[in-house]
């Protein structure tokens, strides 16, 4: 029998289908840590992609799927009604994902290629959130699921 320590998943207000296909629980009842990948929903939950442009006529293949492209703006609620909690928090959309995300028992690992999103995502270490506030996120995340094949 072998024995898994981790489990990696994209996980995070963006993506919370884990938490309904039993692959969160499971992990949970044996002692697997989770290891988020896209806490920041591939960038967009930083709330500084606002256009589908900024994913077209690149490399970038977030432009060639409908949840970045097709169904960006719709899916860009989920951002607004974050960057509401952020705000009133006193720190990032993207520090305020993050910091959810770790709250949740995950360990987080947003990718970025620029030394200031590095220090802004370290910066997530300082956001405590309340139980209140996580479930205010998952609400909001609940309210405004992204639609789109991802």
């Amino acid at each position: 029998m072998s024995h898994i320590d981790c489990v990696q998943i994209e996980y995070s207000p963006w993506c919370l289908d884990h938490e309904h296909d039993g692959v969160i629980d499971t992990c949970r009842e044996l002692g697997v840590t989770i290891v988020a990948y896209s806490p920041l929903g591939r960038g967009v939950l930083t709330g500084q992609y606002r256009d589908v442009s900024a994913f077209t006529g690149s490399n970038d293949n977030r432009g060639t799927i409908p949840k970045y492209t097709e169904y960006l703006q719709k899916n860009l609620e989920l951002v607004d009604a974050l960057e509401l909690i952020a705000q009133r928090k006193g720190c990032t959309v993207g520090q305020l994902c993050i910091a959810w995300v770790a709250a949740q028992g995950a360990i987080p690992i947003p990718g970025t290629k620029q030394i200031g999103r590095l220090e802004e995502n370290w910066g997530a270490n300082a956001v405590q959130l309340s139980d209140e506030e996580q479930e205010a996120i998952r609400t909001v995340s609940n309210a405004n699921k992204p639609i789109g094949a991802r």
